[in-house]
């Protein structure tokens, strides 16, 4: 992918035709790029790119009924690639969690005991 050489992938996804895929990235500003990627082409440009406040705002607008919001397009490959993004940054987070724990375990394990009550 190098048209976001400083974004991180997200997920990539095998296009169901024709080949290629889908790719979702996250750049160093926190802006999320949805990219297809074909195989036979050199280089890759944004299709969409959003923020986070983005997505939530299109995601409120199509909770709410507004049928400019739901029919417009790329809407739903946006709130996908939200998700994604959503899901990912829930498991990094996650594992940054189990890592600290992980980390206090160490250090009390390693505190003495003795003269402690209670």
């Amino acid at each position: 992918m190098t048209a976001l050489p400083e974004a991180r992938i997200i997920v990539t996804v095998p296009l169901a035709r024709g080949g290629g895929s889908r790719v979702v990235a996250i750049d160093e500003r926190e802006v999320c790029h949805v990219c297809t990627v074909d195989d036979r082409r050199e280089g890759q440009a944004a299709d969409q790119s959003f923020t986070a406040e983005i997505a939530q705002e299109m995601a409120r607008r199509v909770l709410a009924g507004d049928e400019r919001a739901q029919t417009a397009p790329g809407m739903l490959r946006i709130l996908a690639a939200a998700v994604l993004m959503l899901h990912q940054e829930t498991l990094e987070f996650a594992e940054e969690i189990m890592e600290l724990r992980e980390q206090e375990s160490d250090l009390l394990d390693g505190m003495p005991t003795e003269g402690v009550t209670g």
